[in-house]
């Protein structure tokens, strides 16, 4: 039975979620049923259902992290992605997961520490085996370092990590190039309105005193 529900999730489980406990009851219903007409299992008994479903979120689990391993064999998501987990079957759900799996927020949970966006470019385009991707990639990742290492001008203010890879990598709307979706630096107008509040504010209190 462990082989047949394996399967079943491989085959049915959706892997656009976070975790097994955000998949529909609709879905687990049906898997559940996939499992009935191999076994003779009654689900009307509550620790029937709760044992079965225990192992099928465990096989989902399983499932997950060695789709998490190929995933990581790549040294760009664009690769991850044009080469699917062998048990994916579908490309649009294998995408949401390589997005995930270079996320800011999974690399934090996986490695216990926060990930910056310029290690994270790192990350997305170098490995151990193989090194840079290519010369462009790497000559980027140089200039960005160069720009943390700046030293601050008296009464300035360091470049936030996001600023740096706009400056270095460039932008669209809402997307990072080389880094897919993620943190947008402040824009001038909203800085300079910023900017004009405080002054507001000082020259008030500065009538007060």
């Amino acid at each position: 039975m462990k082989s047949e529900i394996g399967t079943i999730v491989r085959n049915y489980a959706p892997l656009d979620v976070e975790k097994w406990a955000d998949i529909s009851e609709s879905d687990k219903v049906f898997m559940m049923e996939k499992l009935q007409e191999k076994f003779i299992i009654d689900f009307t008994q509550d620790h029937v259902k709760k044992a079965i479903e225990g192992k099928m979120a465990a096989r989902y689990r399983d499932h997950r992290n060695k789709c998490h391993k190929h995933f990581k064999k790549y040294p760009t998501i664009a690769l991850a992605k044009q080469n699917p987990y062998k048990h994916v079957s579908d490309q649009k759900q294998w995408d949401w997961l390589c997005d995930r799996f270079a996320s800011e927020k999974f690399q934090a949970r996986h490695t216990g520490q926060a990930l910056g966006q310029i290690e994270l470019f790192k990350l997305m385009h170098w490995t151990s085996q193989n090194g840079w991707i290519n010369q462009e990639a790497e000559a980027s990742y140089g200039k960005m370092l160069e720009l943390q290492k700046q030293p601050v001008p008296e009464g300035g203010q360091a470049l936030k990590e996001a600023e740096i890879c706009v400056q270095v990598l460039g932008s669209r709307s809402g997307y990072i190039k080389g880094l897919g979706h993620g943190p947008r630096p402040p824009s001038s107008s909203s800085k300079s309105t910023h900017k004009s509040h405080r002054e507001i504010e000082l020259e008030n209190e500065l009538k007060a005193t």
